[in-house]
């Protein structure tokens, strides 16, 4: 029995030494194979010479050895990732197919229970998305901004490919600009057309801050909460502003009402849609991390409820696979840019890091205030006031919004490793959030009090909330005058007075925030792209120049060449002024060998 039993247990052995090393094998061939196989049939010499056959100065010099190692590496690793996924598929097909089954089942229950909460909160969704959408519409045929113009030249007019690879610059929200893309593709390039995506999300964000309301406290909650979201005057410039804010505000709404869901009546289905929610976000912008910090705290602590407390021990296990799913879409979303332009493009373009923890404190506290002062823009402080008092007052909501304190705390925890003040932008995300829960906590805070005291409530803080920045919103002209990423309202007039006049391929001299502004319109009015290359030395000191100055903020001649390094081309050069407009000036610099 004894040397039966050695026998038959040596030879399980052996057979499970040969299934995994022939599991190892197949997986092996998966990954080196096709590599092999890619860099055979994709030298470097064959696709430069088929670029530079493709390009309009008939060299691709930004296709460079490197750049095409990268490239083949990424090939090479996708087709051996898709191979993989499809032999693990062929190999576990039942239990992946019997998981699925389950999560589709779930993922249909779920949707159920949504539409049957939308049709009981239809009435604040409608009422808030027409205020919202009014209240924007007058506002997206303001001028281009520099942002959302050079997002546009630099991102969103190129191929796609070109879209979800470049990241030269913190400018490409990758998700708004594909958005973006398909847009214009079908609409044309107009402001209108390239502000769509923002808009759009700016009005479901608004919806969804009355359906967070409306969940809480009743349909009246949800329309005065998402109309005060709907009137604040920094969400509405958004929306009409061509960025991936707005974009990222929808994600984490999203992510809010989802989490809610499975909070109630957890679901492996629920948690792999946030998993997806924020692997979109992530794509927006990586700066969605901070968002994403306090909606993973804020959902911990609403977990820990008597709902999950059964579910409790096996919380951490069910997480690890949605959160895998979350990393691996991410990654995979990337990777085009990541093959391209690399991962340092992503953590260090544009992002400025402070040398010490002194220097950092001081201007992350710099970041507060203007934070503070944007949020709060055209504001009336009861409104603030009323919001964090309704919150702190409720017992129901008061330790969700302690829960999201305490993620707000985790991102200043993160940002002070990383030594980074976030522009004030980034901070969008609370007020919708903050409205939800302020109004639905004013109204708990005096639900044992009479209806008519909770109906002055309400009445109070969408007067104070809602129609009074609302007013204001109109009456001050802020969003026509702020400075919030680079405004220069002229830029059309300057390309149309210019476009008769310019020689061919005279260069047009301009820095932010009026260069991208005038690119685009003269992109728009098939102005040939020659007039924005940057002048070369050799020529530049013996022909004409167009500089255009910005009046806000104020520059000066010398102020732009020495920015562009063209002072000694140029140092000679008459000015001659042209035109002058309110915000621009435009400048002729004439060489002085010519009267």
């Amino acid at each position: 029995m004894t040397d039966g039993g050695d026998r038959n247990s040596s030879m399980r052995f052996r057979l499970a030494f040969l299934n995994g090393l022939s599991y190892l094998s197949a997986m092996v061939m998966l990954f080196v194979i096709p590599a092999a196989l890619i860099r055979w049939m994709l030298p470097y010499s064959v696709v430069r010479t088929a670029l530079d056959q493709q390009a309009g100065d008939g060299s691709a010099d930004l296709y460079t050895l490197a750049l095409h190692q990268r490239v083949v590496a990424g090939i090479s690793l996708a087709t051996s990732g898709g191979l993989l996924t499809l032999f693990l598929l062929a190999v576990y097909w039942r239990p992946v197919s019997k998981n699925m089954r389950e999560l589709a089942s779930e993922a249909s229950q779920a949707i159920r229970n949504q539409a049957i909460s939308l049709r009981e909160s239809w009435p604040a969704l409608t009422i808030t998305g027409l205020v919202a959408a009014l209240t924007r519409w007058p506002f997206i045929h303001l001028p281009m901004r520099f942002d959302e113009s050079y997002t546009y030249l630099q991102y969103a007019s190129q191929p796609l490919y070109v879209t979800v690879s470049k990241y030269d610059a913190p400018n490409n929200h990758v998700l708004h600009s594909v958005l973006v893309w398909f847009a214009t593709r079908l609409g044309g390039n107009s402001p209108e057309v390239i502000r769509c995506p923002a808009f759009v999300c700016g009005v479901l964000t608004a919806m969804l801050a009355a359906w967070w309301g409306s969940r809480r406290g009743g349909r009246w909650v949800g329309v005065v909460a998402g109309c005060v979201a709907a009137m604040s005057s920094i969400l509405v410039e958004y929306s009409v502003n061509a960025r991936g804010y707005t974009l990222v505000q929808l994600l984490v709404m999203l992510i809010g009402v989802v989490g809610d869901e499975w909070v109630q009546r957890p679901t492996r289905a629920g948690l792999y849609f946030l998993s997806v929610l924020a692997a979109l976000a992530l794509w927006t912008m990586p700066t969605a991390v901070y968002p994403l910090v306090v909606m993973g705290v804020y959902l911990w602590g609403a977990s820990r409820t008597a709902s999950l407390e059964s579910a409790r021990a096996s919380l951490l296990r069910e997480l690890l696979v949605p959160g895998a799913v979350m990393i691996g879409l991410t990654l995979l979303l990337y990777s085009p840019l990541l093959v391209v332009s690399g991962l340092g493009a992503i953590t260090s373009a544009g992002h400025g890091q402070f040398d010490g923890l002194g220097s950092w404190s001081r201007g992350f506290a710099a970041s507060l205030v203007e934070t503070f002062t944007l949020l709060d823009r055209d504001q009336p402080l009861p409104t603030l006031v009323l919001l964090v008092v309704g919150i702190a007052g409720s017992s129901r909501f008061r330790r969700a919004g302690l829960w999201i304190g305490l993620g707000l705390v985790a991102c200043l925890v993160i940002v002070a490793i990383q030594r980074v003040a976030p522009p004030p932008r980034s901070w969008l995300f609370l007020w919708p959030f903050l409205c939800s829960l302020g109004v639905a906590g004013c109204d708990d805070s005096v639900r044992e009090g009479s209806q008519r005291l909770r109906v002055a409530i309400l009445v109070g803080v969408f007067v104070i909330g809602g129609v009074l920045p609302g007013v204001e919103l109109f009456r001050s002209g802020c969003i026509a005058r702020s400075p919030e990423t680079g405004i220069c309202p002229d830029a059309e007039a300057v390309i149309t007075g210019l476009r008769s006049h310019l020689d061919p391929g005279e260069p047009i001299i301009a820095i932010t925030p009026a260069s991208a502004p005038l690119a685009y319109y003269a992109h728009r009015q098939s102005l040939p792209a020659d007039h924005f290359f940057r002048p070369a030395l050799a020529t530049a000191t013996t022909r004409r120049a167009i500089l255009v100055l910005s009046r806000h903020p104020d520059q000066s001649i010398s102020e732009v060449l020495q920015a562009l390094d063209l002072t000694e081309a140029y140092s000679r050069h008459r000015p001659q002024l042209r035109q002058e407009f309110a915000t621009a000036a435009v400048y002729e610099l004439i060489p002085p060998d010519e009267k």
